[in-house]
């Protein structure tokens, strides 16, 4: 029934044989590849590739948010939400590195991006600090060094003077 099920939901005009989306065999069902899209897979690919802003722009729109959040306690589903934030966090690094010449307050809004997902990331602070700095945005630097004391306190590491 459940097989029924899903092969509806991937064909429900019915435009493909019963095994196209999904084949079964000795109880085994495989989700065939070839055949779907997998947006987790779509994302990877485009993020670990991206060169441009353009690409980064491609990447990020294909970026849901953490991998199955809804399963959070799901030890199977860790390591995959793991790698795929880990990537998406170097991409947006390297995303707010290029736009920091170019666009400082861009460059500005990844990093507070990448303090959503990473409150402790030492670097992302700095670099947040220095990039509303160049914007000539002094009360947000000055908010930002505050948060990023703040946030060092919360870890017990004393914050880089500079």
């Amino acid at each position: 029934m459940a097989l029924s099920t899903l092969r509806s939901v991937l064909d429900p005009l019915k435009h493909h044989e019963a095994d196209f989306y999904v084949s079964s065999a000795d109880d085994v069902l495989m989700l065939r590849l070839e055949h779907v899209t997998v947006d987790l897979e779509a994302f990877m690919e485009t993020a670990i590739s991206a060169q441009t802003i353009g690409d980064m722009r491609e990447a990020d729109d294909l970026y849901r948010g953490d991998f199955l959040i809804e399963d959070l306690y799901e030890e199977w589903a860790r390591p995959v939400r793991d790698e795929a934030r880990v990537v998406f966090l170097g991409m947006l690094r390297n995303w707010a590195d290029i736009s920091q010449a170019l666009e400082p307050t861009n460059a500005a809004h990844l990093r507070l991006r990448i303090l959503e997902l990473d409150p402790w990331d030492e670097d992302a602070h700095m670099a947040l600090i220095r990039a509303w700095e160049e914007a000539g945005r002094h009360g947000e630097a000055r908010r930002a060094r505050k948060r990023y004391e703040d946030s060092m306190a919360q870890i017990g590491i004393a914050p880089r003077l500079n």
